[in-house]
């Protein structure tokens, strides 16, 4: 490298001056705030004792950098000593300049041009990163170049041919300027840094990063900075460093003691409602709120803006100018929220953020961890609230496991002394020791090596966190492993997507193919949780899963499908439209065929699409069937699709009240049984309250509904009647649960189980009020046992069983039968006026009439 390229050595250290770069704008944050514990015993350690050089000393200080973080104590040190590193830090610990010190000293021994590279995952790292090392290296003449996505090639060619010391890049666009621009090499590199290893590998760079690992020398010295130590991470680490030194801050998730965590469980319809209700109630902190797509990202700005808020949006479709716009009126305090996606959950460093709201609960529990880090950074306080649907549940037990603590719910911010959150009973396979396992099990001492998985499986299970195999999965996987079908019959919460995934996953490695494995489920919401889990456990052997499910684009998923997933998760309806009409897609080459919750897939009459699937798959194939029960159409379905099945079956400890399809009878039984009481009857839906309230009245019972759906003037004309005892039964969604006082309720019915537990106290604390006696009757299907169980763990204790005669119950049969026809053509009638516009006033299901009869309209 010629003079006039860069400085010499001598006049690198003649320079001591250096500009202050913003102190909001660095991973590292000024004085005490550099990552720096307050109880480290080891703060008075000096910049000057790690070996760093006047100039760079000088530097720390001018950025008011009092002492070095304990990454920065660990890496430096070694880095100096010309090891190769491996940091395992969170964001926030001051990595950057753990390597980033060590760069530029080594840069004034030996000065050159492109001198060292580092990799990040995004856009807005790669300039933070750039703008600490033009900090640091300002006094010192020092070149960066930033090269990422979204900018003009042209421009950063010409940045690239002024031969910059250091070029910090996203791998993709790396690769661009090595294939397409004249006279861009690395040949010379000396230094290599991977920051946020992990995210680059989990962003699929893998490709990109094999090609550039081939354009640098071998001879250089190379640092890797992950927040976890994944397999795809020790896999990187094996290929690209040299007998690398390990210096790890903390191998705990944890979050900082000065951040209050909530949850708040809400209906996935009233997200934006509760979501105003927040910023509203928190009004003048400034907000980070995280999205899980881009489109969803966009949508919830533009409803703020609508509303008065001063949002600005930040996603990875925005061009790269657009994005660190919309992310410096954010630092500026133009904005007082922004809404990202995961694009902005690492990496950024904005002190000012008072409030992280997780609006889309993360898919990856380790991301809960990277968002809410985004507050109460350096020492200060913050709040993360998270709001979890009835889709979410899984994931916010899986958080709850990470950090290690359960959450209180958002009602309690003020409080903070209401019931704690749910316990860890909810996850298909939950970490740790609640994967399905019975902590009076004396088998569960078995390792899953012992059932007969590869090194590879038994690490994810590790990563996962699943200490030992639960008792579906001790069974059914060794005979999977065997090449058997087999039959398993068990309760949601056993752990059987575990007990059919790694077998299946097992098979792949061995004969590895695309298209190897379909499974079915019943709804879209347990199809996304399946694919879940195949992507945890297969993270790291490159596997790729598709879900198709109704309610989304065709397109899109015609394009997955293109690509050739190993894993195909499918509702039986959607799976058959591509069969159907998706060209070039086929299942001819399906090596695995796996039903779950086959029972509820026929319950919702997905028998002529099973029947049109079946036939288009190939008959030597391995079948796994899984069911809560083991009915007669299930049955059916066992001789026409499986093999000399082996049945595997986990029985539970629970007593159910009543199967699905009996609940009416038992209701009427019931009511029957204890005639002369008031009731509230609590179902889960609109569709349900009113149904339930036409049925009855056919049965000529007193019965009148309240939902959401009905206008506020019906609403309370309906409570008025049950209030004044001209109604005994008052049918309900959880419109009513809360806040309503009606002394004289002797029974509550709660007819859909609550998918929220504490709606169960709610609910039940309308009847035994005020020191008056009470009933509370909860019906318990075979679906519903996660959830019981869940409630009994929240109170206390068990519920006795309600003692019914089954003979005597189903006597009732035939006449609920008819009651349930006829509500069945009440209910049509009553849609199709609403979607013809006709008899709007009766359409919202409240009764206009003052007398009770049968045949009264709602």
């Amino acid at each position: 490298m010629s003079d006039s390229e860069v400085e010499s050595g001598a006049e690198i250290e003649e320079k001591n001056g250096i500009s202050g770069g913003s102190e909001e704008n660095s991973d590292v944050n000024s004085g005490e705030e550099n990552g720096v514990d307050p109880e480290d015993k080891e703060k008075s350690c000096s910049w000057q004792d790690l070996g760093l050089n006047d100039v760079l000393c000088e530097a720390c200080a001018e950025l008011k950098w009092k002492s070095p973080s304990k990454i920065q104590r660990e890496a430096i040190p070694l880095a100096l000593q010309g090891k190769d590193v491996i940091g395992l830090a969170e964001t926030g610990s001051g990595k950057t300049a753990a390597f980033a010190l060590p760069i530029l000293q080594s840069l004034m021994e030996t000065p050159q041009s492109l001198f060292a590279l580092i990799l990040t995952p995004t856009r807005e790292l790669a300039d933070q990163i750039g703008d600490q090392f033009k900090a640091l290296g300002s006094g010192i003449g020092l070149k960066v170049a930033v090269i990422v996505g979204g900018m003009d090639m042209t421009a950063q060619s010409l940045q690239l041919a002024k031969r910059p010391h250091i070029v910090i890049a996203t791998p993709g666009r790396l690769l661009d300027h090595l294939e397409n621009t004249k006279g861009f090499d690395l040949d010379r590199i000396k230094y290599l840094v991977m920051d946020e290893a992990d995210r680059i590998l989990n962003m699929d760079f893998e490709v990109e990063l094999d090609k550039i690992l081939k354009e640098i020398p071998r001879e250089r010295r190379t640092f890797l900075f992950s927040a976890t130590m994944t397999s795809k991470v020790r896999k990187l680490q094996r290929a690209c460093l040299r007998d690398p030194v390990k210096v790890e801050v903390s191998s705990k998730y944890q979050t900082v003691e000065k951040l209050q965590q909530y949850y708040v469980f809400i209906p996935t319809k009233y997200k934006d409602i509760y979501l105003l209700h927040i910023l509203n109630d928190l009004a003048g902190n400034s907000f980070m709120i995280f999205c899980s797509t881009c489109n969803n990202t966009l949508r919830t700005a533009l409803m703020l803006r609508e509303l008065g808020l001063a949002a600005v949006p930040l996603h990875g479709q925005m061009s790269q100018n657009k994005r660190l716009a919309a992310l410096n009126k954010f630092k500026a305090k133009s904005r007082s929220i922004l809404i990202a996606t995961d694009v902005a959950s690492r990496g950024l460093d904005i002190p000012h953020v008072d409030v992280v709201l997780n609006f889309d609960i993360p898919t990856h529990s380790k991301d809960y961890i990277h968002r809410v880090g985004r507050t109460a950074r350096a020492g200060r306080s913050g709040k993360a609230i998270t709001f979890v649907t009835q889709y979410d549940v899984e994931l916010y037990q899986r958080i709850e496991h990470l950090i290690g603590k359960q959450l209180p719910h958002g009602a309690e911010i003020e409080e903070k002394n209401g019931i704690s959150g749910e316990s860890g009973e909810d996850s298909d396979v939950n970490s740790g020791e609640e994967n399905g396992v019975d902590p009076e099990d004396k088998e569960k001492s078995c390792s899953w090596q012992d059932l007969g998985l590869n090194d590879v499986l038994c690490e994810a299970c590790a990563e996962l966190k699943w200490k030992s195999p639960s008792k579906i999965q001790r069974e059914a996987i060794p005979l999977a492993l065997q090449g058997k079908d087999v039959i398993g019959l068990a309760e949601t919460g056993s752990g059987k997507t575990a007990a059919f995934a790694l077998p299946i996953l097992q098979s792949l490695m061995e004969t590895p193919q695309s298209l190897f494995a379909l499974i079915l489920t019943p709804t879209r919401e347990l199809a996304d949780q399946i694919g879940d889990q195949f992507k945890a456990l297969g993270s790291g052997i490159g596997l790729k899963v598709a879900v198709i499910v109704g309610g989304m684009d065709m397109t899109a998923q015609s394009l997955q499908l293109a690509k050739r997933p190993h894993i195909v998760i499918a509702t039986p309806g959607r799976l058959l439209d591509h069969l159907e009409n998706t060209k070039g897609f086929d299942l001819d080459r399906i090596k695995y065929l796996v039903m779950d919750e086959a029972d509820r897939i026929l319950n919702m009459d997905f028998e002529v699409e099973l029947d049109k699937i079946l036939k288009e798959i190939p008959r030597e194939r391995r079948t796994f069937l899984f069911s809560a029960t083991m009915t007669s159409k299930v049955r059916k379905l066992q001789r026409a699709c499986l093999r000399d099945p082996v049945k595997v079956e986990v029985s539970s400890n629970t007593t159910c009240l009543s199967r699905q399809k009996f609940k009416d009878i038992y209701l009427l039984h019931i009511l029957n049984d204890l005639a002369g009481n008031s009731f509230m009857i609590f179902c889960s839906t609109c569709n349900n309250t009113l149904r339930t309230a036409l049925m009855l009245r056919e049965l000529g019972l007193a019965a009148v509904p309240l939902h959401g759906q009905m206008s506020q003037n019906k609403r309370l004309a309906a409570l008025n009647k049950f209030k004044a005892k001209s109604r005994s039964i008052l049918i309900a969604t959880d419109v009513a649960s809360r806040g309503l006082d009606i002394p004289h309720v002797d029974v509550v019915l709660n007819f859909d189980i609550p998918t929220h537990s504490k709606d169960y106290i709610h609910r039940v604390g309308r009847t035994a009020r005020a020191g008056r006696s009470g009933k509370a009757i909860t019906f318990v299907t075979q679906y519903d046992v996660e959830l019981y169980q869940r409630i009994e763990h929240l109170i206390g204790k068990q519920l006795p069983q309600y003692e019914c005669d089954k003979d005597e119950v189903m006597v009732l049969q035939e006449r609920v039968g008819e009651a349930q026809r006829n509500a069945k053509v009440a209910l049509k009638e009553i849609e199709d006026k609403k979607s013809s516009g006709k008899n709007r006033k009766n359409a919202d299901g409240s009764d206009d009439d003052t007398e009770h009869v049968p045949e009264e309209k709602f």
